[in-house]
């Protein structure tokens, strides 16, 4: 499949284990430093050519040595980099991550930069006649996107005759309005993949079926809300059911998590699996990112989580 993704590629800086009063501190110790690329539509595109797919990225880095960097990465993943805009006015996005020791982000700091202005006419028409499906990532933090851009842009897939997809970010400055951001995409939306902490900062819910109800007269088809430890819940608005989370322990680095379930589901319903499967494969996906540091680095392909969900019992109906 061929599948273009739209949004934030940031530079991460992640540092582990570091504690809840590191900023206290004058000097701490660390067992990790890592440098990576990160930004959930890096992820999510690195994701989606491991699992196997045809990808190409639209995005924004700035004309510096951070940027260069980003792009070869891309690239030597099998990304197609020919959509990632070089902004020369604006410096890459950049984030530095502290992770506690249970992978969780104890302390995390952004400058802002090229990505914050991605918008709907930085995606051309072209890229689009390609696709076969369009990802979007990052919503609630693209201002210049968010809202009748995304909603534009998804109405043009739709044109091209591809599905789309939409999966949100919990916005680092909160909106007066945040349903806004989405509502008039979301009857152009394929498959909606928020998180709890996602699907309640817009709706107030925290119940998936109270939040299916509330998004039914917006018309996404599909509506998968990822639920962190208490597994993932999926409906297309006749049935519903719910996945265990596949990941046992404690993890080591929850950032890009979300990122390969999302990436992971979308690619395996574009070729046919039943949303179960889909969601098995997409819940391994996440599960093996979380036992390493860094977004991408335990993402497998379609080959190794299927042959690995074999040997735990659950067998793919068209492997």
């Amino acid at each position: 499949m061929n599948i273009l993704v739209v949004g934030a590629v940031v530079c991460d800086i992640a540092a582990k284990p570091v504690g809840a009063d590191a900023i206290e501190k004058r000097r701490i110790e660390i067992d990790s430093l890592n440098i990576s690329g990160g930004g959930d539509a890096n992820n999510a595109s690195i994701d989606l050519a491991t699992f196997g797919e045809q990808v190409r990225i639209v995005s924004k880095v700035g004309n510096d040595f951070l940027g260069t960097m980003l792009t070869e990465q891309l690239q030597a993943k099998g990304v197609d980099t020919r959509y990632l805009l070089r902004d020369p006015e604006a410096e890459t996005t950049a984030a530095i991550l502290m992770l506690g020791p249970g992978g969780s982000s104890t302390i995390s700091a952004r400058r802002n930069g090229a990505c914050d202005t991605i918008c709907e006419k930085d995606v051309p028409d072209e890229a689009l006649e390609w696709a076969d499906h369009l990802h979007v990532v990052n919503v609630l933090n693209m201002p210049m996107l968010d809202g009748s851009g995304l909603a534009e842009l998804f109405r043009r897939a739709h044109a091209h005759g591809i599905t789309t997809s939409m999966d949100m970010k919990r916005p680092r400055k909160l909106h007066d309005d945040p349903l806004a951001c989405i509502k008039e995409a979301l009857p152009h939306c394929d498959v909606f993949l928020p998180s709890d902490h996602e699907i309640e900062y817009v709706t107030g819910l925290t119940d998936p079926l109270q939040a299916a109800d509330f998004l039914r007269p917006f018309a996404p088809k599909l509506f998968v809300m990822k639920r962190g430890a208490d597994g993932v819940f999926v409906t297309d608005f006749s049935a519903s059911f719910t996945q265990p989370s596949l990941y046992e322990g404690t993890p080591v680095d929850v950032v890009g998590a979300g990122d390969a379930f999302s990436s992971t589901f979308v690619a395996s319903w574009k070729n046919g699996y039943a949303l179960e499967d889909c969601t098995r494969l997409a819940s391994n996906a996440s599960a093996h990112v979380l036992s390493k540091i860094g977004t991408t680095a335990g993402m497998c392909s379609r080959e190794e989580l299927i042959d690995d969900l074999d040997r735990r019992g659950y067998h793919i109906s068209n492997k």
